[in-house]
């Protein structure tokens, strides 16, 4: 069956660290993003009041950004004017020391895209609570710029957002925190490891991007210093700043109660006092935007008079100078116009025969400040050779319309002359990567490839070429803009009260025809595939009917291609494809639905280093192998943000429609088997995978082929074909559960029945059980069992509080409602005098003293946080093998363990089992703490020294030259250890007796 990940959402929970600082905090994770048409060059975007950003500036042809974001101040025109704060407009700040921008050269000017950060910010705040009780403690808000798709810098892919993240850990697990920002409060659960991975972006990460929805997140207005207008440090020749990022200060600018970070809530210690930590102290980036100027064609070389746009950043409130004679704009000479100039750069009269030349020198003048001079140089030159592009054959819209739609991939011919003699022309040069042509000593350089003929175009994209002629002039840059379409029809979603979901009712291909124009693949057009087994929907929409939006799956296709290539004898290389309708928070929600073409690679067992050549049914990619051996890649193209535009999805390359020649009538695969297939505009209707460099970079001789296949699984449900019928109504609800902790096998787990409803619907299908805390709040996921089944063992209980548990029938048409709640299992009470309820590990120390593995200290103390001692150890391992029948031995086995010693017996068993070898010297060493490696010894030669069946460890910290390799890997491969927060193993840091009481738990299952 083929599954598939969710595309990125407007949340994101990890437990991942928190990364680089707001320095360069990166534009990769969750999104919200709309899009919306990009403002006009000439207009600055404003929205009316509220939360968010006030108003947005024209776009930077210098990099394709916004110059500017404005905020909209707090309590202006009010008669109480104690906390007003003024709007502030900021500029996109890409300088290194006051900005943190990650230039690759510093030492060169910034230019786009060849020496551009990959990350900017418009203005960023991060807030970090010194003395926090875990290694984290973070707030971090952003303005940023950054790129879609794989995030490098890349033409056309700019992309805009705000985002509001909150890291913290060694709080209590499970556990409701409040934190507040200036910007409000809100509440976060901690995940089981007593972390809060929260971020929250909101823009537009969907390029083409509409800027203005990176004015509607969390911010407003933005955070600054108290004095930021007073202080000196941040007056600098180049420009104000309302903060210095390398200093914490205290700042003004929010919209809730207090400009701190606070957080609030059960004390991580375990304890009832009152507990809450806090921070009034941030690191603020921001630069007060200045007035510049942009143009979109800079001083070039043309073969023709061309026009060009100057532009102000601050459009109704600036004007524009300027003279095209390289005389001062603000001297007599000087045109004046109102923000923006539409300015010609003329061609050669007759008089000057084929050359004109002409110097445009241009400031902006408004808001009390004056830009300083900017010149361009400019010749037309008629007798230059000039590039044309045509599109190949008639699927092409007019050749005069840009971009240029082109229908599915097609050849592009590039021609060349100077007037109308072709022959005086050489050679082409041209890239499609949208960065210009550049020759180095006469040869191509970069991405830059010599023209041989018609060449592929299969992507949305810029086709930029020169020629130079026989006599070896290079003429100018000539760029066309083509939008490929791969899908012919995307049809529109049915009115509201209409349709049984928001999603375009149908997608449509072009299908593909020969040179002749016949027809070799008749077109198809598919509904989105639910209430179907073909769907390969992720349970329980496998069996369930669909209903928007109560009951409707997160994910659901119009069609899917699936094919896996083994690698080595554990490695794998899996390629995803697939045309996707979800929504941007995961929850089915009118205004938050979300389509798009994705293609994903997911492989394994590679060699770290070596490049592969990966082709599939639409194209070819090149990708090198990460330091674990994996290359993991995920390209989404489409409508990525609420309510953009689902036309988009045609742009994704994937089309034709793949499809199995024996599919089901009415399907173009059934979801499960694997078979030929056709359809690639390539006749590339397998996946391969082919390594092309070794491990040192250095390319291969000749390509090695790691794997081929021509089988995939397909998804896909023509629209003519009517869904399944299915029964009408689900099952009845069943009565409350009875629960028996009796005959469960330990503490922290239930045994509830399971007892099928008078009224199934039809046949049920299996039961859904609900664990709910006393008051009846879901504790964790649903737990599900088969319809055979007559009672379920969950698992995972806290024994701490009391549970109560619900039970529902599912059939192949859905879920019944819940039961009412079972009687309530109770809490167990503490089991020793420091081990309260709500601690961490109660229950798996509860298990240790019921199990008698420990019957604690005479005090009736269990000392949870005092590190267990090797005698101690063996005491609990021998307990826990049940105390066999055993006779200690009058000669020890150690030198320092002597019979009649407490724990002789255990300690002298735990050698005769081979579990401790001791010390080279032949001690035992009893009283001395047991570390977390030879812990992991312990129980890996206890469950007797597995030699498979478990993944070598990637914690940094423990390397194959360790001792004990082997055995930590085995103890992370079967849950048993999870590492610290941080991915580290601490092998020679010592076990606490609450953590040794949790690995003998998880141990126990084994």
């Amino acid at each position: 069956m083929l599954s598939y990940r969710r595309p990125r959402v407007n949340r994101e929970s990890s437990s991942t660290s928190a990364g680089k600082r707001i320095a360069a905090i990166t534009a990769a994770g969750a999104v919200c993003l709309p899009l919306l048409v990009a403002p006009s060059v000439a207009t600055a975007v404003t929205t009316p009041g509220g939360e968010g950003l006030a108003a947005v500036g024209p776009i930077d042809n210098a990099n394709g950004y916004p110059f500017w974001y404005q905020d909209k101040g707090i309590g202006l025109g009010d008669a109480d004017t104690t906390n007003d704060v003024a709007p502030l407009r900021l500029e996109l700040c890409l300088e290194i020391d006051m900005c943190g921008a990650e230039i690759p050269v510093p030492a060169e000017d910034i230019k786009f895209p060849e020496n551009y950060p990959d990350e900017g910010f418009w203005w960023a705040a991060e807030a970090e609570i010194e003395n926090a009780p875990g290694d984290r403690a973070l707030l971090v808000y952003a303005q940023e710029a950054a790129f879609g798709d794989a995030g490098a810098v890349a033409v056309d892919k700019q992309v805009a957002f705000t985002r509001q993240r909150v890291r913290l850990d060694a709080l209590l697990p499970n556990a409701t925190y409040t934190v507040t920002t200036p910007y409000g409060t809100e509440e976060f659960v901690t995940d089981v490891e007593g972390e809060i991975n929260d971020t929250q972006d909101i823009g537009c990460m969907s390029p083409p991007c509409g800027f203005e929805h990176a004015m509607t997140g969390h911010i407003g207005p933005f955070l600054r210093w108290t004095d930021w207008e007073t202080d000196p440090q941040l007056v600098r020749e180049t420009g104000q700043y309302i903060g210095d990022p390398a200093t914490p200060h205290t700042v003004e600018g929010g919209t809730g109660d207090e400009n701190v970070f606070r957080v609030e809530g059960p004390n991580p210690d375990g304890s009832s006092a009152p507990w809450s930590m806090e921070t009034d102290l941030f690191s603020v980036t921001g630069k007060v935007a200045q007035l510049k100027t942009t143009i979109d064609k800079p001083g070039d070389l043309f073969g023709a008079a061309t026009q060009v746009r100057i532009q102000s950043s601050f459009p109704g409130e600036s004007d524009i100078l300027y003279t095209l004679d390289g005389s001062d704009p603000l001297g007599p000479d000087g045109i004046r116009v109102a923000s923006e100039a539409l300015v010609t750069i003329p061609g050669p009269t007759p008089e000057q025969g084929t050359i004109a030349d002409t110097v445009l020198r241009y400031v902006a003048v408004g808001s009390g400040q004056t830009t300083e001079p900017q010149t361009h140089e400019y010749r037309v030159d008629t007798s230059l050779p000039v590039v044309t592009a045509t599109p190949s054959g008639a699927a092409a819209s007019a050749p005069d319309v840009s971009p240029i739609v082109l229908k599915g991939s097609q050849m592009i011919t590039l021609t060349a002359a100077v007037g109308a003699n072709a022959d005086a022309v050489s050679t082409i040069y041209y890239t499609t990567d949208g960065t210009r042509p550049r020759l180095v000593d006469g040869a191509p350089a970069g991405s830059t490839q010599e023209y041989t003929g018609p060449f592929q175009f299969t992507r949305s994209g810029t086709v930029n070429a020169i020629a130079v002629t026989t006599d070896g002039v290079t003429g100018p840059n000539t760029n066309v803009k083509y939008t490929v379409r791969h899908l012919d029809v995307i049809n529109e979603p049915a009115a509201p009260g209409s349709r049984n979901h928001p999603f375009p009712t149908t997608v449509k291909d072009y299908g593909t025809v020969d040179a002749a124009g016949n027809t070799v693949l008749a077109p198809v057009e598919l509904a989105l595939c639910l209430n179907d087994p073909n769907c390969a929907l992720e349970v329980p929409f496998d069996t369930t009917r669909a209903s928007y939006p109560d009951n409707f799956p997160s994910e659901s296709f119009w069609w899917a291609a699936d094919a896996e290539i083994p690698v080595g004898t554990e490695g794998r290389a899996r390629l995803v494809l697939a045309l996707e309708a979800a929504f941007a928070n995961e929850v089915p929600r009118d205004g938050d639905e979300i389509a798009f073409g994705r293609t994903r690679y997911s492989m394994r067992g590679l060699t770290p280093g070596v490049t592969y050549r990966i082709t599939h049914p639409y194209g070819v990619d090149v990708l090198t192998a990460d330091t674990a051996g994996d290359i993991r890649y995920t390209n989404d193209v489409g409508c990525l943000d609420v309510n953009c535009s689902f036309d988009l999805m045609a742009q994704a390359g994937i089309g034709p429609l793949l499809r199995q020649p024996n599919a089901p009538a009415g399907y173009l695969g059934d979801g499960a088997t694997e078979a030929p297939v056709v359809g690639s505009p390539f006749d590339t209707n397998y996946f391969q995978l082919e390594a092309i460099t070794d491990a040192a970079g250095a390319e291969l001789a000749e390509a090695q082929l790691i794997g081929k296949t021509e089988n995939f699984s397909i998804v896909g449900r023509l629209a003519s074909t009517p869904e399944p019928e299915l029964p009408s109504t689900v099952p009845d609800a069943v009565a409350a559960p009875v629960v028996d902790a009796a005959a469960a096998p330990r503490i922290g787990e239930a045994v509830v029945q399971l007892t099928a409803p008078n009224d199934g619907g039809s046949p049920i299908t299996g039961f859904v059980v609900r664990v709910t805390d006393a008051a009846g709040t879901q504790l964790g996921a649903l737990r599900t069992a088969p319809a055979t089944a007559t009672s379920l063992t969950i698992t995972g209980l806290r024994a701490d509080i009391a549970t109560r548990f619900q039970v529902a029938a599912v059939n192949d048409i859905g879920q019944g409602a819940f039961s009412p709640l079972s009687e309530a299992l109770p809490a167990l009470p503490a089991p020793f005098s420091d081990v309260p309820q709500g601690i961490q590990f109660f229950t798996e120390m509860a298990w240790l003293a019921d199990s008698g593995i420990t019957n604690g200290w005479t005090d009736g103390t269990f000392r949870p946080v005092t590190p267990v001692n090797r005698d101690a150890m063996a005491a609990f391992l021998y307990r826990m093998a049940g105390e066999p029948s055993y006779s200690a031995p009058t000669v020890s086995p150690f030198k320092d363990v002597k019979p009649g010693m407490e724990h002789y017996k255990e300690m002298a068993w735990l050698a005769e089992q081979g579990i401790s070898k001791g010390w080279d010297d032949g001690t035992f060493r009893p009283t001395t703490p047991v570390n977390r490696d030879a812990m992991a010894a312990f129980l890996f030669r206890m469950a007797g020294s597995p030699t498979e069946g478990f993944e070598p460890t990637t914690f940094p910290d423990v390397t194959t030259g360790n001792e004990f390799f082997d055995e930590i890997s085995w103890l992370a491969s079967t849950g048993i250890t999870t590492g610290y927060p941080d991915g580290t193993f601490k092998p020679v840091q010592s076990v606490n007796r609450d953590a040794m009481a949790a690995f003998l738990y998880r141990f126990d299952v084994l």
